[in-house]
């Protein structure tokens, strides 16, 4: 919820000035767009690997559960905000591990 009554394109532009202060100062619509690229890449890319955590059979997890003919298997676990702990079980910290070592901003947005 937008509690801040900011478009998105204005908070966009808006980090833009803190980031790239001169290419804001010479063309403020252009690095406001790249600011909102950029936040929808990375937010596209977060969700491409949280659908790891979701389902086994993309190369990553516990063979002894996945059977390939029957489709993917849904793991029955959650991993909190603050990553893995000591009941996360191994085939879950083994696909957060793989995540986080291709995607490192993936722990700060989960």
């Amino acid at each position: 919820q937008n509690t801040s009554a900011d478009t998105k394109m204005k908070v966009c532009k808006h980090i833009a000035t803190v980031i790239r202060p001169a290419g804001y100062a010479k063309s403020p619509k252009v690095m406001g767009n790249r600011v909102k690229t950029k936040i929808n890449g990375l937010f596209t890319l977060y969700k491409t690997h949280e659908k790891h955590l979701w389902l086994t059979g993309e190369g990553i997890g516990n063979s002894d559960q996945e059977d390939s003919s029957q489709g993917p298997v849904t793991l029955q676990f959650y991993i909190q905000a603050n990553g893995p702990d000591e009941n996360t079980p191994p085939a879950a910290v083994n696909i957060w591990d793989e995540i986080v070592s291709s995607f490192p901003f993936f722990p700060h947005l989960h």
